[in-house]
């Protein structure tokens, strides 16, 4: 702007430079109007759309118009290659559970050429609580102490030998607690029903399509404040279910008792407990089972599952052991399956004790003490 411009514009009166201002609004309302009656129209007439569509896509073309890149062939041209998975090795895994909490698969042909036996440098890791047979292409269910389960395809487990530590929990699955332990190893298959069984004495019975779902990490139980997962198990014909308590009482019930409930729910009360007294084993029992019971002063004795009565669900039950001076309450229990051998965990060192050549005794026998030492922990081998 010159000199004589700015001197012309500040002689100006300042009613003029208002009346620019209003002349440059009116002219952009008179555009807007205009603007709003055009496009008005376009949105009364289906015609004035098609045009304006037209119009613009012929610009599109004409902007980006080029020749077509991509190949149209015929149907018959075309050639359709299958494609076909990798066949999965199938081998046999032998899957172990271990006292220090520790998960193991080992080949079924490592296993059978691992020694077994307990020696004098032998730790929890030694210690087998469960073993199982599974296959490569298997899915296990790993239930934990809190009520969780955890679903893993074998082949997903870090392969090992047998006489390895194994792994631990939280290393196959992330999202677990630090305090969780695994408790019981299922071998996934179409069974009818599982048992769950929790030291507060409930027991839930549960339709085995219930307990699967999608994810990897997922609750099964609903437990109340301090309580625990204790045994896991499929459904077994025609058995009933016993629970041994901390205290010496026991009671046999049918399973009949127990109503089928969702996935997690808490189930109902088996036993009716004392002040203070907890479940230390619970499970199916059928004809011919031998029960093995050890109590904290070191007595041990064996009965035949003839000697529990069938019950009413939800009695305080019978006792099925005297205490002696030295013992006031269970440390183990547990129905014998094929193996006889006990490992005692003395701190130091755990030993094994065969328990082959004892007797069966009745109900009320206070055992034999075979135990002369302290000792943490009992475990079933």
């Amino acid at each position: 702007m010159s000199d004589k411009q700015a001197q012309a514009i500040l002689d100006m009166r300042l009613a003029r430079l208002v009346n620019l201002e209003v002349e440059k609004l009116e002219e952009e309302l008179k555009e807007l109007k205009k603007k709003i009656d055009e496009l008005t129209k376009i949105l009364n007439s289906k015609n004035l759309q098609l045009e304006v569509i037209k119009r613009e896509i012929l610009e599109i073309k004409k902007k980006y118009g080029d020749s077509r890149r991509s190949k149209i062939i015929k149907g018959e041209e075309i050639k359709l290659t299958e494609i076909k998975d990798e066949p999965i090795a199938v081998h046999n895994y032998v899957i172990g559970l271990t006292a220090g909490n520790t998960i193991k698969r080992a080949s079924a042909k490592n296993y059978a050429m691992s020694n077994k036996e307990l020696t004098a440098d032998s730790t929890v890791s030694d210690v087998h609580t469960q073993i199982v047979q599974a296959k490569t292409t298997d899915t296990i269910l790993i239930f934990t102490n809190i009520g969780n389960c955890v679903k893993i395809p074998v082949e997903k487990i870090k392969e090992c030998k047998w006489r390895d530590q194994g792994v631990s929990l939280l290393s196959i699955e992330s999202g677990i607690q630090t305090y969780e332990k695994p408790i019981k190893i299922l071998v996934m298959k179409e069974e009818k029903e599982v048992l769950f069984y929790t030291k507060k004495g409930m027991v839930k019975r549960v339709l085995f399509k219930d307990v699967i779902v999608s994810k990897s990490l997922y609750q099964v139980v609903k437990l109340s404040d301090g309580d625990e997962i204790i045994n896991v198990e499929y459904d077994v014909l025609g058995s009933t279910i016993l629970m041994l308590t901390k205290f010496g009482l026991s009671l046999d019930f049918d399973k009949g008792e127990i109503p089928v409930q969702g996935r997690i729910s808490g189930g109902v009360r088996g036993i009716n407990l004392e002040e203070k007294d907890e479940v230390i084993f619970a499970g199916q029992i059928v004809e011919g089972n031998k029960v093995l019971v050890v109590s904290n002063g070191g007595a041990i004795k064996k009965m035949d599952v003839s000697v529990f009565s069938i019950s009413p669900r939800y009695r305080k039950g019978l006792r099925y052991i005297t205490f002696g001076t030295k013992a006031k309450e269970i440390a183990f229990a547990r129905v014998m399956e094929d193996s006889t051998i006990l490992a005692v965990d003395f701190g130091i060192k755990i030993l094994p004790l065969d328990t082959k050549r004892l007797k069966e005794t009745d109900r009320l026998n206070a055992g034999d003490e075979l135990i002369k030492r302290k000792f943490i922990n009992i475990y079933y081998i």
